[in-house]
């Protein structure tokens, strides 16, 4: 995964004209020097935004949202490896524990994508 760069801080939502929208997450400030070749001091220093972006087909629901960001990082095929080696190992067809960690470390990030999809789309929860 990449990070796109802006000038202007990026908004998480965008549509894009052709009924599909851009989804941001990670949207970070960062301070950037402009340098001249031979000076020590910067000629200019300024902020840039950084993120990550997917193209969310149609409207962006959360389900959509979640499903894109994971894909990003995961394919489906990746995904359903994972859970096929975990319940391997649970059902003693296979002694290689370290997927237990892997597949705790998968859910992990799940969990953490669909916390700040309900966040970005301003979703509340039960726990609100």
């Amino acid at each position: 995964m990449t990070r796109a760069y802006y000038d202007h801080k990026p908004p998480k939502i965008e549509a894009v004209g052709n009924g599909n929208y851009l989804y941001r997450w990670d949207i970070q400030n960062e301070i950037i020097n402009i340098m001249v070749e031979g000076e020590t001091a910067p000629l200019e220093t300024r902020v840039q935004y950084s993120c990550y972006e997917t193209t969310i087909h149609g409207k962006p629901e959360y389900g959509k949202c979640v499903e894109a960001v994971i894909r990003e990082s995961y394919t489906s095929n990746e995904e359903i490896a994972l859970a096929n080696k975990y319940n391997g190992y649970v059902m003693k067809i296979h002694d290689d524990s370290t997927i237990v960690d892997e597949y705790k470390d998968f859910l992990s990030f799940v969990s953490t994508v669909k916390s700040m999809v309900k966040e970005d789309l301003g979703i509340m929860t039960d726990n609100d």
